[in-house]
């Protein structure tokens, strides 16, 4: 760890981009329908195991819109797990405040659905 002088980017802030095996990211944790982290899916680990991932920015609306479903996932089915996040705060909803794959990806509705 360097010694730093004047402003220090905070802890939780350096954490979130540390590099991971040599790949530069954010730290993602990928959660059961309770909020128990998952660290493996049937012979695979959370590691090796790929999802297909949608992001929509609306400034004019405020939010990010984030969705993820399995590889290759069609948007049309009901198999996305969509998020919000408000641009100013970044708070983070989900689609009919549950965050299980049952909604429909489809950039015309995200800012209608409910989200809590």
């Amino acid at each position: 760890m360097q010694n730093h002088r004047g402003n220090t980017q905070p802890a939780i802030d350096q954490e979130e981009h540390m590099s991971v095996g040599g790949v530069d990211g954010k730290k993602v944790f990928i959660i059961d329908n309770a909020g128990n982290q998952i660290t493996a899916f049937g012979s695979a680990t959370i590691a090796t195991l790929a999802y297909s991932f949608y992001s929509q920015t609306s400034v004019v609306s405020g939010y990010n819109f984030y969705g993820l479903a399995n590889p290759g996932s069609n948007p049309t089915q009901s198999i996305w797990r969509i998020q919000r996040e408000t641009l100013n705060t970044r708070e983070v909803l989900f689609a009919d405040g549950v965050a299980t794959f049952h909604s429909i990806w489809s950039a015309a509705s995200l800012p209608s659905i409910s989200y809590s």
